[in-house]
């Protein structure tokens, strides 16, 4: 079996999904991209290795020593989709070329490692529900065997280079397209390791999704091997001028504040998104020249964008809330800390007309009961994980008798069942992930969960979560996304009216219930972790006694709706 195998290249493509995709013969009818190398980096782009993202394709292209262009096909005759794509290989550019300027960025080994890590868990987690067959996947270990086969023991002269370039042939591109999504360029001992943690990688993912194609779903110790991915690149190192302060360095500089002031792993990422979109539009990386006029133009330029997910027009509140919420409060971070001398983003303004509701936010008792008696009854293939089979048949019910966010409730650990002064109570806490408030707050247990047999359910539980399968150490956000996506897809097939979510619907109906039922607005506010609405609601607590008596005051849930 060669290194250029069919079969191979079948599972890499089954594998990365959406992730990479093979590349086409460019046709003339195709719109083409065409950029000059900037004449301050020609003298160092000899050899690079471009990974130019291209839609949802990456293009591998080796620049040469003649190269003074880059240019290739846009892959589409679409104007509109054109321009867009045009705009994100520019950005991509132009990150390289900074990157240039600085110098190759030396990675650390752990750096390294967690960069090899992101790619078992894109395989590992795409395909953990749809296995490839035993067969490609024990070709797929062949072939990783192949490239560092007779290398085992201790290297003689020229048998590194030898070994370097047979984990080239099989991993450089999977090696470059790591590099390319944070825009990186390094140097060439930092991708040769890389090279090294990338088979190390596959050849892992490979044992783990034999395992799930042969029905073991036990939980996935090896994916706590890999740590997360931190900048610290020299450019967010180097010291701020007047002159040149990146936006990358803005971000990096503001996460090392706000992490150690407890800012979500989510706020970081949503600050990044917006971060990163920018960067694509104004086509350089420079935070100095960012002006208020760059950001209005911005503005307009996302009432072009689609939701991802949907493929609808983005809306102005998803702008508002999701793009331009984290700007203002990155460039405010920047000002007020003397990186910047104005923050451009504070006078844009964003108007979103009141949106057209035609019925409420919470969910009507019929809908209620299709979702309870749907997760009672739930029954799920052989091939479904234990845990997500447990979050389908709990957490809507949890959710329904605390008024809790999904997330808070899939993160739950077994330790946060507990009996305090003879009650059992459910603790939200930090200490097992993200909640939105940062505070802990506990919740007792209502009669109807735990006649369900909830807390027999919970003693059965053998991992430290409840419905994410991590033994030890925290569930990475991906799974736990993973398994909210499902629990909504559930729930969504009862409650297919768009105008009230799956999930955050339980806020609301946790709300109505309870003011129907005559429990305290603050009690109700105490129990779902919601803000006070008056000073003087903020001073003193509700005790567990006290929230108990509300709960047991809550009316339990009716299914015999479940089939109207």
């Amino acid at each position: 079996m060669g290194l250029a195998s069919p079969n191979w290249w079948t599972m890499v493509g089954v594998m990365l999904l959406q992730i990479v995709r093979p590349m086409r013969r460019p046709e003339s009818s195709k719109l083409q991209f065409e950029q000059r190398i900037p004449a301050d980096v020609l003298d160092r782009v000899q050899g690079l290795v471009l990974s130019i993202p291209v839609g949802e394709e990456t293009i591998r292209r080796v620049l040469s020593r003649d190269a003074r262009r880059v240019k290739l096909s846009l892959r589409t005759s679409d104007p509109s989709e054109a321009k867009k794509r045009n705009a994100q290989i520019a950005a991509y550019l132009e990150a390289v070329w900074q990157s240039l300027r600085h110098g190759p960025t030396p990675l650390t080994h752990k750096q390294i490692v967690a960069l090899s890590g992101e790619l078992y868990e894109a395989w590992t987690t795409a395909l953990e529900d749809n296995p490839p067959a035993p067969a490609l996947i024990r070709e797929a270990k062949q072939l990783v065997h192949m490239a560092f086969e007779g290398n085992a023991g201790p290297l003689q002269i020229g048998e590194r280079a030898q070994l370097v370039a047979s984990l080239d042939a099989v991993f450089g591109g999977f090696a470059d397209f790591l590099l390319s999504r944070r825009s990186l360029v390094t140097d060439k001992g930092s991708r040769e390791k890389l090279l090294f943690e990338t088979g190390k990688a596959i050849a892992l993912a490979a044992e783990r999704l034999e395992r799930l194609s042969q029905g073991d779903y036990s939980s996935d110790q090896t994916i706590h091997r890999f740590p997360s991915w931190v900048d610290a690149s020299p450019k967010s190192q180097s010291p701020v001028t007047s002159s040149s302060y990146s936006l990358d360095r803005l971000l990096s500089d503001w996460w090392a504040e706000a992490k150690a002031l407890g800012k979500s792993d989510s706020t970081y990422n949503a600050y990044a998104r917006a971060i990163a979109l920018l960067r694509e539009f104004l086509k350089h990386n420079d935070a100095t020249r960012v002006s208020e006029e760059d950001l209005t133009r911005f503005k307009d330029y996302c009432f072009t964008l689609s939701n991802p997910r949907t493929g609808k027009p983005l809306t102005a509140k998803t702008i508002k809330d999701s793009y331009f919420a984290g700007l203002k409060s990155l460039f405010g971070w920047a000002t007020e800390n003397k990186k910047l001398p104005v923050n451009p983003a504070v006078s844009v303004k964003i108007r979103s007309a009141k949106k057209i509701r035609t019925r409420d936010k919470d969910f009507t008792p019929t809908e209620a009961a299709k979702i309870l008696f749907a997760a009672k009854t739930y029954t799920s293939s052989a091939r479904e994980f234990a845990s997500t089979k447990a979050a389908k048949r709990w957490v809507p019910w949890i959710c329904a008798y605390t008024g809790a966010r999904v997330g808070e409730i899939i993160q739950l650990r077994k330790k946060d069942i507990s009996v305090e002064e003879g009650i059992n109570v459910l603790l939200i806490t930090p200490e097992a992930g993200t909640v939105k408030t940062g505070e802990a707050r506990k919740v007792p247990i209502h009669s109807h969960l735990i006649d369900e047999g909830f807390l027999e359910f919970v003693a059965q539980v053998k991992g430290q979560y409840l419905f994410a399968e991590a033994d030890k150490g925290p569930p990475s956000a991906g799974k736990l996304r993973s398994i909210r996506n499902r629990v909504e897809a559930m729930v969504r097939v009862h409650v297919p009216d768009p105008e009230v979510q799956p999930n955050h619907g339980w806020r609301h109906t946790f709300k109505t219930v309870g003011r129907e039922a005559g429990i305290e607005a603050n009690v109700l506010d105490a129990i779902q972790g919601h803000s006070f609405k008056t000073e003087g609601g903020r001073y003193g607590t509700f005790s567990v006694k006290a929230r108990k008596a509300a709960i047991d005051r809550f009316p339990r849930f009716s299914l015999e709706s479940s089939n109207g």
